[in-house]
């Protein structure tokens, strides 16, 4: 489930087992309204899964629902896209780290999706600040930092004998690796189409020349 709030778009994602509304609404009170309150307005698509339980307990609790029509994921774009650029970044350490979708990995998974909501949420924006910035009036504390003073001795040695806490240090970078590598790609993906747009009649052939 990916919970975004539009203003800072500082995002919150949480595994769930299933979309029945009960357990999406439980999900969202435990880690949006618990932390940060009951929102003012909702804008939601129109699954199954933000019906019957989910909508009455928020209109309950006097949240504005706003669902979007049906197929028109641009009324919802900000959240839509926000959701596709953290998939692209877990599906990069998916890659990276053999993930599997498998009980036995669940850890794995879970600590997968700290990691990237992490690095989504303390990257610095076209503002000057992070959403974690905006909303939290500093930046995350994220842990296992090995340049701290606090515990630095201990961490190295852990990281060279536990390779499960090694992969969690190496999730938390390759997430920030990737935040940066998708932030160059998309201004060098900018700047070539205004250039091709701006050099002859056929903009779609030179775009694809370059």
């Amino acid at each position: 489930v990916n919970i975004l709030d539009l203003a800072s778009t500082f995002g919150v994602v949480a595994m769930i087992p299933n979309k029945h509304p009960e357990i999406v609404w439980d999900h969202f009170f435990k880690h949006w309204i618990t932390p940060f309150g009951v929102p003012r307005r909702l804008i939601y698509d129109q699954g199954g899964e933000f019906e019957s339980e989910f909508g009455q307990e928020l209109e309950d609790l006097g949240c504005e629902l706003m669902p979007t029509a049906a197929i028109t994921p641009q009324q919802n774009a900000v959240c839509e896209r926000h959701g596709g650029i953290w998939k692209t970044h877990a599906r990069r350490l998916l890659d990276e780290f053999s993930v599997k979708f498998v009980p036995e990995q669940l850890h794995r998974v879970t600590w997968l999706t700290a990691a990237v909501t992490w690095a989504c949420n303390s990257a610095i924006d076209d503002s000057g600040y992070s959403p974690a910035q905006w909303v939290l009036g500093r930046g995350l504390r994220l842990p296992y930092t090995l340049l701290d003073q606090t515990g630095r001795l201990s961490l190295h040695e852990r990281v060279t004998r536990d390779r499960a806490f090694s992969e969690r240090i190496a999730m938390m970078s390759a997430a920030q690796r990737s935040i940066t590598s998708l932030r160059y790609d998309r201004a060098l993906s900018r700047a070539v189409l205004a250039r091709s747009r701006a050099h002859g009649a056929d903009p779609a052939r030179q775009l694809f020349q370059v």
